[in-house]
Protein backbone atom coordinates (compact mmCIF):
# COMPACT_ATOMS: atom_id res chain seq x y z
CA UNK A 1 0.00 0.00 0.00
CA UNK A 2 1.19 3.37 -0.85
CA UNK A 3 1.69 6.08 1.97
CA UNK A 4 -0.10 9.09 1.63
CA UNK A 5 1.51 12.25 1.54
CA UNK A 6 -0.52 15.66 2.22
CA UNK A 7 -0.24 17.62 -0.55
CA UNK A 8 0.93 21.31 0.45
CA UNK A 9 -1.96 24.11 -0.09
CA UNK A 10 -0.24 27.12 -1.45
CA UNK A 11 -3.67 29.11 -1.85
CA UNK A 12 -4.72 28.47 2.14
CA UNK A 13 -1.05 29.11 3.56
CA UNK A 14 -1.42 32.30 1.44
CA UNK A 15 -4.68 33.36 2.18
CA UNK A 16 -3.70 32.87 6.07
CA UNK A 17 -0.67 35.00 5.78
CA UNK A 18 -2.50 38.00 4.34
CA UNK A 19 -5.20 37.59 7.29
CA UNK A 20 -3.02 37.75 9.76
CA UNK A 21 -1.19 40.84 8.34
CA UNK A 22 -4.71 42.95 7.72
CA UNK A 23 -5.82 41.82 11.37
CA UNK A 24 -2.29 43.47 12.89
CA UNK A 25 -2.29 46.72 10.61
CA UNK A 26 -6.06 46.81 11.43
CA UNK A 27 -4.74 46.55 15.34
CA UNK A 28 -2.53 49.27 14.95
CA UNK A 29 -4.29 51.80 13.24
CA UNK A 30 -7.34 51.37 15.59
CA UNK A 31 -5.09 51.62 18.49
CA UNK A 32 -6.06 55.07 20.27
CA UNK A 33 -2.77 57.43 20.90
CA UNK A 34 -2.38 58.83 24.82
CA UNK A 35 -0.30 60.21 27.35
CA UNK A 36 -0.49 61.58 30.71
CA UNK A 37 0.60 64.52 32.84
CA UNK A 38 2.02 64.41 36.41
CA UNK A 39 3.80 66.52 39.38
CA UNK A 40 3.15 68.32 42.24
CA UNK A 41 1.43 71.03 43.79
CA UNK A 42 3.36 73.78 45.85
CA UNK A 43 2.63 76.35 48.07
CA UNK A 44 4.42 79.34 46.88
CA UNK A 45 4.93 81.19 50.15
CA UNK A 46 6.38 77.74 52.25
CA UNK A 47 6.85 75.21 49.01
CA UNK A 48 5.42 72.63 50.82
CA UNK A 49 2.91 70.45 49.12
CA UNK A 50 -0.73 70.90 48.74
CA UNK A 51 -3.28 68.01 48.97
CA UNK A 52 -6.39 67.81 48.03
CA UNK A 53 -6.11 69.82 45.13
CA UNK A 54 -8.29 69.30 42.03
CA UNK A 55 -6.16 68.94 38.43
CA UNK A 56 -8.90 68.91 35.50
CA UNK A 57 -8.10 69.51 31.57
CA UNK A 58 -10.01 72.17 30.79
CA UNK A 59 -13.29 71.35 28.03
CA UNK A 60 -13.04 67.40 29.31
CA UNK A 61 -14.02 65.42 31.68
CA UNK A 62 -10.26 64.01 32.78
CA UNK A 63 -9.88 65.28 36.66
CA UNK A 64 -7.62 63.87 39.19
CA UNK A 65 -6.68 65.32 42.81
CA UNK A 66 -3.23 65.58 44.46
CA UNK A 67 -2.51 62.56 46.77
CA UNK A 68 -1.57 63.58 51.14
CA UNK A 69 1.49 64.11 49.43
CA UNK A 70 0.53 66.86 47.35
CA UNK A 71 1.19 64.82 44.02
CA UNK A 72 -0.71 63.80 40.76
CA UNK A 73 -1.14 61.64 38.11
CA UNK A 74 -3.32 61.93 34.85
CA UNK A 75 -3.13 59.42 33.04
CA UNK A 76 -5.04 58.23 29.41
CA UNK A 77 -5.28 61.48 27.74
CA UNK A 78 -5.70 61.41 24.24
CA UNK A 79 -2.98 63.44 22.25
CA UNK A 80 -3.80 66.32 21.95
CA UNK A 81 -3.21 70.58 23.36
CA UNK A 82 -5.44 71.10 26.33
CA UNK A 83 -5.61 73.84 29.38
CA UNK A 84 -4.96 72.63 32.54
CA UNK A 85 -6.77 73.84 35.85
CA UNK A 86 -5.65 73.61 39.14
CA UNK A 87 -7.92 74.51 42.24
CA UNK A 88 -7.67 74.34 45.89
CA UNK A 89 -9.79 75.66 48.85
CA UNK A 90 -7.65 78.75 50.16
CA UNK A 91 -5.45 79.08 47.12
CA UNK A 92 -6.22 80.96 43.97
CA UNK A 93 -6.68 79.36 40.62
CA UNK A 94 -4.10 78.33 38.35
CA UNK A 95 -4.11 77.64 34.75
CA UNK A 96 -1.44 76.26 32.27
CA UNK A 97 -1.88 77.26 28.99
CA UNK A 98 -1.25 74.87 25.90
CA UNK A 99 0.18 71.93 27.71
CA UNK A 100 0.73 69.30 24.44
CA UNK A 101 0.08 65.98 25.32
CA UNK A 102 2.23 63.43 23.59
CA UNK A 103 3.02 59.64 23.63
CA UNK A 104 5.80 58.13 25.20
CA UNK A 105 6.51 61.64 26.89
CA UNK A 106 4.67 62.25 30.58
CA UNK A 107 4.49 66.14 30.84
CA UNK A 108 5.89 66.71 34.57
CA UNK A 109 4.90 70.10 36.41
CA UNK A 110 5.45 71.71 39.72
CA UNK A 111 2.83 73.84 39.76
CA UNK A 112 2.67 76.52 42.42
CA UNK A 113 -0.67 78.65 44.12
CA UNK A 114 -1.22 81.26 46.16
CA UNK A 115 -3.03 81.83 48.95
CA UNK A 116 -6.20 83.42 48.10
CA UNK A 117 -6.63 86.56 50.38
CA UNK A 118 -9.73 86.33 53.30
CA UNK A 119 -13.18 88.04 52.80
CA UNK A 120 -13.87 90.37 55.68
CA UNK A 121 -17.35 91.29 56.16
CA UNK A 122 -16.51 94.46 57.97
CA UNK A 123 -13.08 96.25 58.71
CA UNK A 124 -12.91 99.26 61.07
CA UNK A 125 -9.97 101.56 60.38
CA UNK A 126 -8.77 103.57 62.25
CA UNK A 127 -6.23 106.84 61.30
CA UNK A 128 -3.39 107.46 63.35
CA UNK A 129 -1.30 110.44 62.95
CA UNK A 130 1.48 108.25 61.90
CA UNK A 131 2.13 107.93 58.19
CA UNK A 132 2.19 104.29 57.15
CA UNK A 133 4.38 103.06 53.70
CA UNK A 134 2.73 99.77 52.02
CA UNK A 135 5.11 99.11 49.19
CA UNK A 136 8.30 97.36 49.53
CA UNK A 137 11.67 98.52 47.72
CA UNK A 138 12.43 94.96 46.83
CA UNK A 139 8.69 94.69 45.11
CA UNK A 140 9.04 94.67 41.48
CA UNK A 141 6.92 96.74 39.14
CA UNK A 142 5.99 93.84 36.80
CA UNK A 143 6.89 90.18 36.24
CA UNK A 144 6.90 88.31 33.22
CA UNK A 145 7.09 84.25 33.81
CA UNK A 146 7.70 82.19 30.46
CA UNK A 147 7.34 78.82 30.68
CA UNK A 148 8.65 76.38 28.44
CA UNK A 149 5.57 75.18 26.32
CA UNK A 150 4.99 78.95 26.15
CA UNK A 151 8.34 79.51 24.15
CA UNK A 152 7.85 76.34 22.25
CA UNK A 153 4.40 77.67 20.95
CA UNK A 154 5.75 81.09 20.43
CA UNK A 155 5.24 82.00 16.49
CA UNK A 156 8.39 83.16 15.07
CA UNK A 157 10.46 82.17 17.93
CA UNK A 158 11.79 78.92 16.28
CA UNK A 159 12.45 77.50 20.28
CA UNK A 160 14.76 81.02 20.41
CA UNK A 161 14.57 82.25 24.01
CA UNK A 162 16.00 85.50 22.57
CA UNK A 163 13.19 86.09 20.23
CA UNK A 164 10.66 85.33 22.48
CA UNK A 165 11.97 87.68 24.84
CA UNK A 166 11.88 90.45 22.29
CA UNK A 167 8.28 89.81 21.77
CA UNK A 168 7.54 91.21 25.16
CA UNK A 169 6.85 94.80 25.94
CA UNK A 170 9.60 97.54 27.00
CA UNK A 171 11.98 94.54 25.55
CA UNK A 172 13.84 95.71 21.95
CA UNK A 173 16.40 93.61 20.68
CA UNK A 174 20.35 94.29 19.63
CA UNK A 175 19.53 94.46 15.42
CA UNK A 176 21.18 97.12 14.02
CA UNK A 177 23.02 98.01 10.80
CA UNK A 178 22.38 94.83 9.39
CA UNK A 179 23.79 92.84 11.98
CA UNK A 180 22.51 90.16 14.29
CA UNK A 181 23.68 91.17 17.58
CA UNK A 182 23.32 88.17 20.57
CA UNK A 183 21.44 90.57 23.40
CA UNK A 184 18.46 92.18 24.10
CA UNK A 185 17.45 95.81 25.06
CA UNK A 186 14.95 96.06 28.37
CA UNK A 187 13.20 99.94 28.74
CA UNK A 188 13.02 100.85 32.50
Amino acid sequence: MGQFIPKFDFFYFKTVWILIIISLITKSLSAQKVGSVSGAIIEKSTLQTIKGATITLANTDLSTTSDSTGYFRLLNIPVKTYNLVVNASGFKSVTIYNVVITTGNEKVYAIELDQDAMKLEAAIVKINKRSVRATNLETPLSIQKLTGEEIQSNPGGSFDISKVIQTLPGVGGGVGGGTFRNDIIIRG
